[in-house]
């Protein structure tokens, strides 16, 4: 298993004083994926958790995310997991430039509370098989509300995690 660790981005108007580190295995044409959020995790807000649902709009509270790009290719595909047990999945044809939606396997969400911290761990069919680059991030909610963007690598002065530039993670 490979471990990334995500950054705060200086512009985010909230950060809570807690560290996350994403553990991934490719297993054949499934991607696994923990989430692990430690610290002071009480200054995190969690949604409650609810059944496993396509829902938008993910990024607007506490989620986790994933995006991957064929090397080579201005495509790219979006994956939002909710703490909730919601998730969602977006493809592009280049930086923000969205395709209709395609029917994906449903991702297994399990999220779980811990003293110091929670994890949330998915599992993913890739929908390619070679050459994938990927690039992790979340997004993390206060109790006031204010949100706080992480990422293994974050390239512009305000938060963009569509910025195939932050797809820095070869997957093998």
């Amino acid at each position: 298993m490979n471990t990334v660790e995500l950054n705060c981005h200086p512009a985010s108007p909230a950060k809570p004083d807690c560290q996350i580190r994403v553990a991934f295995r490719r297993q054949g044409p499934l991607l696994n994926l923990t989430y692990q959020c430690s610290g002071d995790t009480q200054a995190i807000k969690l949604p409650e958790p609810g059944p496993v649902r396509r829902q938008d709009g993910l990024w607007k509270h506490t989620c986790f995310e994933a995006f991957l790009q064929k090397a080579g290719d201005d495509s790219y595909e979006e994956y939002n997991f909710s703490p909730s047990g919601c998730w969602a999945h977006y493809r592009f044809s280049g930086y923000r430039q969205a395709l209709p939606e395609s029917a994906i396997a449903e991702p297994r969400i399990h999220c779980s509370r811990e003293n110091d911290g929670f994890t949330l761990s998915t599992c993913i069919e890739l929908l390619h098989d070679q050459g994938l680059q990927l690039g992790l991030s979340a997004v993390l909610e206060n109790p006031q509300g204010k949100l706080s963007y992480w990422a293994a690598k974050h390239t512009k002065e305000t938060p963009d995690f569509h910025e195939a530039a932050g797809f820095v993670i070869p997957l093998k």
